[in-house]
């Protein structure tokens, strides 16, 4: 749009924007035919330019700026500067700096071991000596305990939430000790192989028709990679479902497109070692 701006008289025509969350072909036609009017995606366009320019700003020009200074006193090569990984090295360095200056500090707790049951019984209360710790335990000794009540609960844990980029980064980094780089790179690559919806998304819900397109494709992913299972949820729930939350992001949470991947999809042997690619 900012190059529309230029043109005389371009404004006052209809402008459409093309929003896709896929690259195959019924994602693209989909697209195409639900154009969605610029006036919508208005705030997403003044993001991206604040971006754009505070990338000028921030990262173009402090970088010479600060590569300059830094090698008048001896420093080689260029000192990078951004509007996000500058503040970040801020965080990781003060993070580093309380790591370090941490001090222990030793304490004490009464343990009670049921021998019947095979029990332990811990005190909440911590003892800061152990001559005081010894105290304590001298008078507990003294004493009889008895169970005054027990309680069971049955617990059960949900489905973690659908994943957005920075959540696959962490999975990823995680699990196979890939850098964050890396792990958008393989995304990327999976997306423009049409298997996976844009990547660069920081939802973690999908809208109603995505729920009810996954729920049919669920058995196709399940025999690519050979992990059979009984689907128990099968109708849309909140935890997961949010149109209005997708449309505020713009995308939705990564998932599998409608294309069956065949045997081809991920080696997840290979994948836990860093450097595997995925196969073409």
């Amino acid at each position: 749009m900012q190059f529309l701006e230029r043109i005389p008289g371009a404004m006052k025509k209809p402008i459409k924007r093309l929003w896709l969350n896929d690259l195959t072909q019924k994602g693209v036609a989909k697209g195409f035919a639900n154009l969605r009017d610029a006036r919508d995606t208005y705030n997403y366009f003044t993001e991206a330019r604040t971006r754009q320019e505070a990338d000028w700003l921030v990262g173009l020009n402090m970088t010479r700026l600060v590569t300059l200074k830094l090698q008048k006193r001896g420093f080689e090569g260029v000192f990078s500067v951004g509007r996000v990984q500058t503040p970040v090295l801020q965080l990781i360095v003060d993070n580093d700096n309380a790591i370090r200056d941490f001090k222990t500090q030793k304490y004490w707790k009464l343990v009670l071991h049921d021998s019947r049951n095979n029990v332990d019984y811990t005190t909440d209360k911590k003892i800061s000596t152990k001559a005081a710790a010894q105290t304590a335990l001298a008078a507990a000794r003294q004493q009889t305990a008895v169970v005054q009540s027990v309680s069971t609960e049955d617990k059960s844990t949900t489905a973690p939430k659908l994943y957005s980029l920075t959540d696959v980064q962490g999975e990823a980094a995680s699990q196979f000790g890939w850098s964050s780089t890396y792990t958008a790179d393989v995304l990327e690559t999976t997306h423009l192989t049409e298997w996976l919806t844009y990547p660069r998304t920081d939802a973690n819900y999908i809208t109603t028709n995505e729920f009810k397109g996954l729920a049919s494709f669920a058995p196709t992913i399940q025999s690519a990679i050979d992990l059979p299972f009984d689907l128990v949820n099968l109708q849309p729930r909140a935890a997961f479902i949010n149109e209005k939350a997708v449309q505020k992001a713009g995308h939705s949470a990564l998932t599998p497109t409608l294309v069956d991947p065949g045997l081809d999809l991920v080696n997840i042997q290979d994948a836990k070692t860093p450097g595997a690619h995925i196969r073409k």
